[in-house]
């Protein structure tokens, strides 16, 4: 089964470089509108204009650390606002803690 992305959106948090970015491009290349976010700002507008340029509908870059959930909530709904649909959303940036889950606060 072949899947149309064309003009799907995708968000990425850690985005700009390493995994993140590998799977940012490969959106891109489907004709994907792709956002993604990094904790340094500059790094993410350069990715999102190396998306553009391999093919992207659209690429946005956000200044976001996962873990202010304020911000990431602002970035979706500026994504739905822009886009009117968010597709798919890739967790990719990491925070480490080791603890139960029933005792972490978000």
């Amino acid at each position: 089964m072949t899947t149309n992305l064309q003009n799907k959106s995708a968000l990425i948090t850690g985005g700009s470089k390493g995994i993140g970015l590998g799977v940012a491009e490969s959106m891109a290349l489907e004709g994907m509108r792709v956002a993604i976010t990094s904790r340094n700002g500059t790094e993410a507008e350069k990715a999102a204009e190396k998306l553009k340029a391999v093919g992207a509908a659209d690429a946005i870059g956000y200044e976001a650390d996962v873990r202010d959930d304020q911000r990431m909530n602002e970035i979706a709904a500026d994504l739905q606002k822009r886009w009117t649909s968010l597709d798919v959303v890739i967790a990719n940036a990491g925070v480490g803690h080791f603890d139960p889950i029933d005792t972490m606060s978000l």
